[in-house]
């Protein structure tokens, strides 16, 4: 879910902001990867704070080359915020929850499932379906 805050007055010189990650849900380590731009072209600095922490973790002048990868190695729900700074100060935020899940458990080979008449095979990252 991507929400956009207004942080601070904002003149008339058009500034907007487009902010998406890709994955937002995932096992850990996630990588993330991050587009941020302004659609109208006014703003001159670009900011993404990837623990909403209060630290700028990517500080970049216009243009801003995208898209930035972030690894987020821990479990967790983390808040990203991508910012852009007109000419005269004005700004806009945008937040991205990410979350961040246990590592995906593997199946063990020998496990077998029976399910009515019909048996499940388990391997790793396949399943096999055998009619009885």
């Amino acid at each position: 879910m991507i929400s956009v805050v207004v942080l601070a007055p904002i003149t008339a010189s058009g500034l907007s902001i487009d902010f998406e990650a890709t994955p937002t849900v995932g096992p850990a380590p996630l990588a993330v990867l991050f587009t941020l731009e302004d659609p109208e072209g006014d703003a001159e600095e670009y900011l993404i704070d990837f623990e909403n922490d209060g630290v700028f973790d990517v500080e970049e002048e216009s243009p801003i080359i995208t898209p930035i990868d972030h690894i987020y190695a821990d479990v967790g729900t983390y808040t990203a915020v991508g910012r852009v700074i007109g000419a005269d100060g004005p700004y806009l935020d945008a937040m991205i929850e990410i979350e961040v899940l246990g590592s995906q458990p593997i199946p063990d080979p020998s496990m077998v499932f029976l399910l009515g008449s019909a048996c499940l095979v388990g391997f790793a990252g396949a399943r096999k379906k055998f009619k009885m």
